[in-house]
Protein backbone atom coordinates (compact mmCIF):
# COMPACT_ATOMS: atom_id res chain seq x y z
CA UNK A 1 0.00 0.00 0.00
CA UNK A 2 1.70 3.18 -1.15
CA UNK A 3 0.54 6.77 -1.15
CA UNK A 4 2.71 9.09 -3.17
CA UNK A 5 0.46 12.14 -2.90
CA UNK A 6 2.38 14.14 -0.38
CA UNK A 7 1.09 16.96 1.80
CA UNK A 8 4.14 18.09 3.72
CA UNK A 9 5.02 21.31 1.92
CA UNK A 10 1.86 23.35 2.37
CA UNK A 11 2.11 26.98 3.46
CA UNK A 12 2.63 27.07 7.21
CA UNK A 13 5.32 24.39 7.34
CA UNK A 14 9.03 25.04 7.57
CA UNK A 15 9.67 24.29 3.92
CA UNK A 16 6.78 26.51 2.85
CA UNK A 17 8.27 29.39 4.84
CA UNK A 18 11.75 28.89 3.39
CA UNK A 19 10.93 28.70 -0.29
CA UNK A 20 13.22 30.84 -2.43
CA UNK A 21 11.86 32.71 -5.41
CA UNK A 22 12.63 31.61 -8.94
CA UNK A 23 10.82 34.24 -10.97
CA UNK A 24 12.74 35.47 -13.98
CA UNK A 25 14.90 32.37 -14.33
CA UNK A 26 15.34 30.72 -17.70
CA UNK A 27 13.65 27.33 -17.69
CA UNK A 28 14.87 24.58 -19.94
CA UNK A 29 13.79 21.03 -20.67
CA UNK A 30 14.75 18.17 -18.40
CA UNK A 31 17.99 16.41 -19.07
CA UNK A 32 19.10 12.83 -18.59
CA UNK A 33 22.59 13.81 -17.36
CA UNK A 34 22.98 13.03 -13.66
CA UNK A 35 25.87 14.23 -11.52
CA UNK A 36 26.89 11.97 -8.64
CA UNK A 37 27.97 13.24 -5.23
CA UNK A 38 29.73 11.52 -2.36
CA UNK A 39 27.68 9.15 -0.23
CA UNK A 40 26.63 10.49 3.17
CA UNK A 41 25.68 8.54 6.29
CA UNK A 42 21.99 7.67 6.63
CA UNK A 43 20.79 7.07 10.18
CA UNK A 44 17.46 5.81 11.52
CA UNK A 45 15.85 8.57 13.59
CA UNK A 46 12.73 6.65 14.69
CA UNK A 47 10.42 3.73 13.96
CA UNK A 48 6.75 4.42 13.30
CA UNK A 49 4.07 2.06 14.66
CA UNK A 50 2.18 1.80 11.34
CA UNK A 51 2.10 3.11 7.80
CA UNK A 52 2.37 6.90 7.55
CA UNK A 53 -0.28 8.54 5.36
CA UNK A 54 0.68 12.22 5.61
CA UNK A 55 3.61 14.16 7.06
CA UNK A 56 4.68 17.78 7.54
CA UNK A 57 7.11 19.71 9.73
CA UNK A 58 7.97 22.94 11.46
CA UNK A 59 11.32 24.23 12.70
CA UNK A 60 11.66 21.64 15.49
CA UNK A 61 9.38 18.65 14.80
CA UNK A 62 7.96 16.29 12.20
CA UNK A 63 4.19 15.66 12.40
CA UNK A 64 2.52 12.66 10.78
CA UNK A 65 -0.65 10.60 10.65
CA UNK A 66 -0.41 6.85 11.13
CA UNK A 67 -2.76 4.04 10.22
CA UNK A 68 -2.95 3.05 13.89
CA UNK A 69 -5.38 5.97 14.29
CA UNK A 70 -3.02 8.57 15.80
CA UNK A 71 -1.34 11.81 14.83
CA UNK A 72 2.27 11.86 16.08
CA UNK A 73 5.09 14.34 16.39
CA UNK A 74 8.81 13.60 16.40
CA UNK A 75 11.54 15.98 17.52
CA UNK A 76 14.11 16.52 14.77
CA UNK A 77 16.93 16.49 17.31
CA UNK A 78 17.52 13.99 20.08
CA UNK A 79 16.59 10.36 20.58
CA UNK A 80 13.03 10.51 21.91
CA UNK A 81 10.49 8.26 20.11
CA UNK A 82 7.41 9.69 18.37
CA UNK A 83 4.92 11.33 20.74
CA UNK A 84 1.17 10.81 20.37
CA UNK A 85 -0.58 14.13 19.70
CA UNK A 86 -4.23 13.15 19.15
CA UNK A 87 -6.26 10.20 17.94
CA UNK A 88 -8.46 10.59 14.88
CA UNK A 89 -11.78 9.03 13.92
CA UNK A 90 -12.08 6.96 10.79
CA UNK A 91 -9.87 4.77 8.69
CA UNK A 92 -7.50 7.25 7.05
CA UNK A 93 -6.04 10.63 7.95
CA UNK A 94 -4.57 11.69 4.62
CA UNK A 95 -3.92 15.43 4.98
CA UNK A 96 -1.87 17.29 7.58
CA UNK A 97 -0.68 20.89 8.11
CA UNK A 98 0.65 22.97 11.00
CA UNK A 99 0.83 26.58 12.11
CA UNK A 100 2.56 28.12 15.14
CA UNK A 101 0.35 26.40 17.72
CA UNK A 102 -1.78 23.69 16.13
CA UNK A 103 -1.80 20.66 13.86
CA UNK A 104 -4.65 20.28 11.35
CA UNK A 105 -5.70 17.06 9.66
CA UNK A 106 -8.36 15.49 7.46
CA UNK A 107 -9.77 12.02 8.16
CA UNK A 108 -12.46 9.78 6.69
CA UNK A 109 -13.87 6.26 6.68
CA UNK A 110 -15.33 4.21 3.85
CA UNK A 111 -18.73 5.54 2.91
CA UNK A 112 -20.22 8.97 2.42
CA UNK A 113 -20.54 11.77 4.96
CA UNK A 114 -18.10 10.48 7.59
CA UNK A 115 -15.13 12.75 6.82
CA UNK A 116 -13.90 15.46 9.18
CA UNK A 117 -11.42 18.33 9.37
CA UNK A 118 -9.90 18.72 12.83
CA UNK A 119 -7.37 20.76 14.82
CA UNK A 120 -5.36 19.86 17.93
CA UNK A 121 -2.57 21.48 19.97
CA UNK A 122 0.88 20.59 18.70
CA UNK A 123 1.94 19.38 22.14
CA UNK A 124 -1.03 17.01 22.33
CA UNK A 125 -4.53 17.19 23.72
CA UNK A 126 -8.16 17.13 22.67
CA UNK A 127 -9.02 17.90 19.06
CA UNK A 128 -11.60 20.39 17.80
CA UNK A 129 -13.83 19.51 14.87
CA UNK A 130 -13.72 22.33 12.30
CA UNK A 131 -15.86 20.65 9.65
CA UNK A 132 -17.77 17.39 9.47
CA UNK A 133 -20.12 15.65 7.06
CA UNK A 134 -17.41 15.51 4.39
CA UNK A 135 -17.13 12.53 2.06
CA UNK A 136 -13.40 12.23 1.42
CA UNK A 137 -11.47 15.29 2.65
CA UNK A 138 -7.90 14.99 1.36
CA UNK A 139 -5.07 17.54 1.10
CA UNK A 140 -5.08 20.41 3.63
CA UNK A 141 -3.20 23.71 4.01
CA UNK A 142 -3.35 26.72 6.33
CA UNK A 143 -2.44 30.39 6.26
CA UNK A 144 -2.65 32.98 9.03
CA UNK A 145 -6.43 33.22 8.94
CA UNK A 146 -7.99 30.15 7.32
CA UNK A 147 -7.89 26.41 6.74
CA UNK A 148 -8.22 25.09 3.17
CA UNK A 149 -8.86 21.55 2.02
CA UNK A 150 -9.79 19.39 -0.95
CA UNK A 151 -13.05 17.45 -0.76
CA UNK A 152 -12.86 14.60 -3.25
CA UNK A 153 -16.55 13.72 -3.25
CA UNK A 154 -18.37 10.45 -2.73
CA UNK A 155 -16.68 7.18 -3.67
CA UNK A 156 -18.22 3.90 -4.81
CA UNK A 157 -18.31 1.12 -2.18
CA UNK A 158 -15.51 -0.80 -3.90
CA UNK A 159 -13.19 2.20 -4.38
CA UNK A 160 -9.51 1.64 -3.68
CA UNK A 161 -8.82 3.89 -0.71
CA UNK A 162 -5.16 4.25 -1.63
CA UNK A 163 -5.91 5.80 -4.99
CA UNK A 164 -9.09 7.81 -4.58
CA UNK A 165 -11.79 6.67 -6.95
CA UNK A 166 -14.32 9.41 -6.20
CA UNK A 167 -17.27 9.38 -8.60
CA UNK A 168 -19.00 12.64 -7.73
CA UNK A 169 -17.28 15.96 -8.23
CA UNK A 170 -15.70 17.44 -5.15
CA UNK A 171 -14.84 21.01 -4.12
CA UNK A 172 -12.19 23.27 -2.57
CA UNK A 173 -13.24 24.58 0.85
CA UNK A 174 -12.03 27.33 3.17
CA UNK A 175 -12.93 27.96 6.79
CA UNK A 176 -11.81 30.69 9.23
CA UNK A 177 -9.64 29.30 12.02
CA UNK A 178 -12.02 30.99 14.43
CA UNK A 179 -14.83 28.75 13.20
CA UNK A 180 -17.98 29.07 11.14
CA UNK A 181 -19.39 27.44 8.04
CA UNK A 182 -17.07 26.09 5.34
CA UNK A 183 -17.14 28.11 2.12
CA UNK A 184 -16.79 26.36 -1.22
CA UNK A 185 -14.20 28.34 -3.18
CA UNK A 186 -14.47 26.15 -6.27
CA UNK A 187 -16.80 23.33 -7.24
CA UNK A 188 -16.09 20.43 -9.56
CA UNK A 189 -12.68 19.71 -8.06
CA UNK A 190 -12.67 16.35 -9.80
CA UNK A 191 -10.91 13.83 -7.50
CA UNK A 192 -8.57 16.50 -6.14
CA UNK A 193 -5.73 15.34 -3.91
CA UNK A 194 -2.93 17.78 -3.03
CA UNK A 195 -3.27 21.51 -2.30
CA UNK A 196 -0.89 24.48 -2.03
CA UNK A 197 -1.22 28.20 -1.23
CA UNK A 198 0.41 31.53 -1.95
CA UNK A 199 -0.68 34.97 -0.74
CA UNK A 200 -3.69 35.22 -3.06
CA UNK A 201 -4.65 31.82 -4.47
CA UNK A 202 -5.31 28.18 -3.77
CA UNK A 203 -3.79 25.58 -6.13
CA UNK A 204 -4.65 21.92 -6.35
CA UNK A 205 -4.08 18.83 -8.43
CA UNK A 206 -7.15 17.02 -9.72
CA UNK A 207 -8.02 14.51 -12.41
CA UNK A 208 -5.74 15.45 -15.34
CA UNK A 209 -5.21 19.09 -14.34
CA UNK A 210 -3.43 21.60 -12.08
CA UNK A 211 -5.95 24.32 -11.16
CA UNK A 212 -6.16 27.66 -9.33
CA UNK A 213 -8.85 29.70 -7.59
CA UNK A 214 -8.74 32.92 -5.59
CA UNK A 215 -8.75 32.54 -1.81
CA UNK A 216 -11.98 34.53 -1.92
CA UNK A 217 -13.57 32.13 -4.39
CA UNK A 218 -14.73 32.66 -7.98
CA UNK A 219 -13.94 31.09 -11.31
CA UNK A 220 -11.27 28.38 -11.28
CA UNK A 221 -8.51 28.37 -13.91
CA UNK A 222 -6.69 25.40 -15.39
CA UNK A 223 -2.92 26.01 -15.38
CA UNK A 224 -1.61 22.74 -16.77
CA UNK A 225 -2.67 19.30 -17.82
CA UNK A 226 -1.41 16.50 -15.62
CA UNK A 227 -1.71 12.79 -15.04
CA UNK A 228 -4.29 10.94 -13.01
CA UNK A 229 -4.12 11.92 -9.35
CA UNK A 230 -3.07 8.37 -8.53
CA UNK A 231 0.16 9.04 -10.44
CA UNK A 232 1.11 12.46 -9.10
CA UNK A 233 3.42 13.54 -6.34
CA UNK A 234 3.12 16.73 -4.34
CA UNK A 235 2.46 20.30 -5.43
CA UNK A 236 4.59 23.21 -4.21
CA UNK A 237 4.42 26.90 -5.04
CA UNK A 238 7.21 29.47 -4.80
CA UNK A 239 8.33 32.63 -6.59
CA UNK A 240 5.36 32.69 -8.95
CA UNK A 241 5.70 29.06 -10.11
CA UNK A 242 4.20 25.66 -9.29
CA UNK A 243 6.21 22.43 -9.21
CA UNK A 244 5.04 18.82 -9.22
CA UNK A 245 5.91 15.32 -10.45
CA UNK A 246 3.70 13.23 -12.68
CA UNK A 247 3.57 10.07 -14.72
CA UNK A 248 2.66 10.09 -18.39
CA UNK A 249 4.29 6.87 -19.54
CA UNK A 250 7.45 7.92 -17.70
CA UNK A 251 7.88 10.11 -14.65
CA UNK A 252 8.97 13.76 -14.88
CA UNK A 253 9.25 16.85 -12.67
CA UNK A 254 7.40 19.83 -14.15
CA UNK A 255 6.76 23.52 -13.56
CA UNK A 256 4.24 26.15 -14.66
CA UNK A 257 3.75 29.84 -13.83
CA UNK A 258 1.01 30.57 -11.30
CA UNK A 259 -0.50 32.91 -13.89
CA UNK A 260 -0.63 30.15 -16.52
CA UNK A 261 1.27 29.55 -19.72
CA UNK A 262 3.28 26.60 -21.03
CA UNK A 263 4.43 23.98 -18.55
CA UNK A 264 8.13 23.07 -18.53
CA UNK A 265 9.80 19.71 -17.86
CA UNK A 266 12.68 20.24 -15.43
CA UNK A 267 13.72 16.60 -15.06
CA UNK A 268 12.67 13.90 -17.52
CA UNK A 269 12.70 10.09 -17.28
CA UNK A 270 13.08 10.07 -13.52
CA UNK A 271 12.26 7.09 -11.32
CA UNK A 272 8.98 7.33 -9.46
CA UNK A 273 9.36 10.22 -6.98
CA UNK A 274 8.08 9.59 -3.48
CA UNK A 275 7.54 13.32 -3.07
CA UNK A 276 8.80 16.60 -4.43
CA UNK A 277 9.91 19.48 -2.21
CA UNK A 278 11.67 22.77 -2.81
CA UNK A 279 14.45 24.32 -0.76
CA UNK A 280 17.16 26.85 -1.57
CA UNK A 281 16.48 27.11 -5.29
CA UNK A 282 16.39 23.35 -5.98
CA UNK A 283 13.75 20.63 -6.14
CA UNK A 284 14.34 17.39 -4.24
CA UNK A 285 12.75 13.95 -4.40
CA UNK A 286 13.53 10.34 -3.58
CA UNK A 287 13.06 7.29 -5.79
CA UNK A 288 10.12 5.44 -4.28
CA UNK A 289 10.49 1.91 -5.62
CA UNK A 290 12.63 -0.42 -7.71
CA UNK A 291 16.36 -0.96 -7.95
CA UNK A 292 17.23 2.66 -7.06
CA UNK A 293 14.82 3.01 -4.14
CA UNK A 294 16.04 5.52 -1.56
CA UNK A 295 18.21 7.60 -3.88
CA UNK A 296 17.72 11.33 -3.23
CA UNK A 297 17.93 13.52 -6.31
CA UNK A 298 17.67 17.22 -7.11
CA UNK A 299 17.36 19.60 -10.04
CA UNK A 300 17.60 23.43 -10.06
CA UNK A 301 14.27 25.26 -10.20
CA UNK A 302 15.49 26.92 -13.40
CA UNK A 303 16.21 23.57 -15.05
CA UNK A 304 19.54 21.87 -15.67
CA UNK A 305 21.32 18.69 -14.70
CA UNK A 306 20.04 16.29 -12.08
CA UNK A 307 22.22 15.61 -9.05
CA UNK A 308 22.22 12.46 -6.95
CA UNK A 309 22.40 13.76 -3.37
CA UNK A 310 22.48 10.25 -1.96
CA UNK A 311 22.68 6.92 -3.82
CA UNK A 312 20.23 4.06 -3.23
CA UNK A 313 20.43 2.93 0.38
CA UNK A 314 19.35 -0.67 -0.31
CA UNK A 315 18.30 -2.91 -3.14
CA UNK A 316 14.53 -3.00 -3.30
CA UNK A 317 11.48 -4.07 -5.16
CA UNK A 318 7.90 -2.99 -5.28
CA UNK A 319 6.75 -5.40 -2.57
CA UNK A 320 9.55 -5.20 -0.04
CA UNK A 321 11.03 -1.70 0.12
CA UNK A 322 9.27 1.61 -0.55
CA UNK A 323 10.14 5.25 0.16
CA UNK A 324 6.94 7.13 0.96
CA UNK A 325 8.09 10.69 1.71
CA UNK A 326 11.13 12.95 1.82
CA UNK A 327 11.28 16.35 3.55
CA UNK A 328 14.17 18.79 3.60
CA UNK A 329 15.27 21.75 5.69
CA UNK A 330 18.57 23.57 6.15
CA UNK A 331 20.06 20.77 8.28
CA UNK A 332 18.86 17.44 6.92
CA UNK A 333 16.66 15.27 4.75
CA UNK A 334 13.98 13.26 6.57
CA UNK A 335 12.99 10.11 4.72
CA UNK A 336 10.06 7.78 5.43
CA UNK A 337 10.72 4.21 4.28
CA UNK A 338 9.05 0.89 4.85
CA UNK A 339 9.81 -2.75 4.20
CA UNK A 340 6.96 -5.20 3.65
CA UNK A 341 8.97 -8.40 4.12
CA UNK A 342 9.27 -10.38 6.30
CA UNK A 343 6.99 -8.04 8.28
CA UNK A 344 6.01 -4.38 8.03
CA UNK A 345 8.77 -2.07 9.28
CA UNK A 346 8.34 1.73 8.99
CA UNK A 347 11.41 3.91 9.61
CA UNK A 348 12.03 7.67 9.57
CA UNK A 349 15.65 8.16 8.49
CA UNK A 350 17.78 11.30 8.69
CA UNK A 351 20.45 12.32 6.20
CA UNK A 352 22.56 15.39 7.15
CA UNK A 353 22.83 18.02 4.43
Amino acid sequence: MTRTTLRPFATGTLVGCLFFGCAGQDLDAGTTFVAEVAERPLSARATAPALIDAITMDATHLYFTCEDGWVYRLAKQGTEPPQKVVSFPGTYAVGIAVDDSSVYFTAFVNGEGAGVVRRAPKEGGASTTLAEGQSRPWGIAVDDARVYWVEQGAAPPDANDDTGGATSLGAIFALPKSGGEPKALAGQANSGDVIALDDDNVYWHELEAIRRVSKEGGSASTLASSALHTASSNLVVAGGRLYWAQEAGTWSVSSVATTGGPSVTLAANVDQPSSVGLFGGALYWSDAQGSTVGAIRSVPTGGGNQTVISPPNASGNVDEHVVSFVLVDEKAFYIVQYWGQPSLHVVIDELPR
